[in-house]
């Protein structure tokens, strides 16, 4: 066993500066953003609470991590929360979700693990096959899955692509939204140029729930194809004009909720279109 550094609740998270979202944003703005999730927080009052939800996912992910380095740890012992930020309920569910996974799944379970969470950073090669102007990403997982793997999922053995996802409901339904994600299209064109010889046999979502029995679902994705190419070129236009565009980029504070003020994606006062 290797000692594990006690990581600050703040470290835990493994966002890019430049990853799909923050392209997302700029290409459809915040204003679009913030509606949209003011709209799904209306209908979906259980899911309201998205600050939450996102340590959880982050706390989550980073034990999932762990485990795929193989390593041996104790959740406790691993993340130092500062006093009165609140976060106790956060990292308690996590832990339990945490702890429910692991007690399904016997190590190896996706394949032998050939990238934890490794930074894919800008560079040429990610900036030609995602067409965007600098792009970085860290996926959950990439493993190789040997014959008798892939026939548990019943797909081709080869190189895939793992990400977890936390849900209130792992099932089929909640899965369809992941189907054609941008996140994934784009986090397979970035390792597919910059690991020659490997290229993403396939991608899975694993969907793991939040609450109740912890039960997880696990969706199973091809390569990208041409519809999931076309869609992520849509996107690097969308950005061009963006970037190009001055009307594009004059605020509107009628769609925006957060203009003016401190922004609650931005952490700073919002100044976006």
């Amino acid at each position: 066993m290797t000692s594990i550094p006690v990581m600050h609740w703040s470290d835990v998270s493994t966002a890019t500066p430049h990853g799909i979202s923050y392209w997302r944003d700029l290409a459809y703005g915040c204003a679009k953003r913030a509606l949209l999730k003011k709209e799904s927080a209306s209908s979906s009052p259980a899911e309201s609470s998205g600050s939450r939800y996102a340590e959880i996912g982050s706390f989550y992910h980073y034990f999932r991590a762990l485990y795929e380095q193989q390593e041996s740890f104790e959740c406790n012992d691993v993340i130092r929360l500062d006093p009165g930020l609140g976060l106790e309920p956060a990292l308690d569910t996590a832990i339990a979700m945490f702890r429910a996974w692991r007690g399904r799944h016997k190590p190896g379970y996706f394949g032998e693990p050939l990238a934890v969470e490794d930074l894919i950073p800008d560079c040429e090669a990610t900036r030609k096959a995602t067409a965007l102007p600098n792009f970085t990403c860290r996926p959950d997982l990439v493993t190789y899955m040997s014959a008798r793997v892939a026939k548990k999922f019943a797909v081709a053995p080869g190189y895939w692509l793992i990400d977890y996802k936390t849900c209130a409901s792992a099932n089929e339904f909640s899965a369809r939204q992941y189907i054609n994600s941008l996140q994934l299209i784009a986090y397979e064109e970035a390792w597919n140029a910059t690991h020659p010889g490997m290229d993403i046999q396939g991608k899975i979502v694993q969907l793991c729930e939040r609450g109740g029995k912890f039960q997880t679902y696990d969706l199973v994705l091809g390569p990208n194809g041409a519809v999931q190419k076309k869609m992520l070129r849509a996107l690097a236009v969308r950005v061009g004009l963006t970037l190009t565009n001055k009307s594009l980029q004059v605020a509107n504070p009628e769609r925006c909720y957060d203009y003016g003020h401190k922004c609650q994606y931005l952490g700073t006062e919002c100044h976006q279109f």
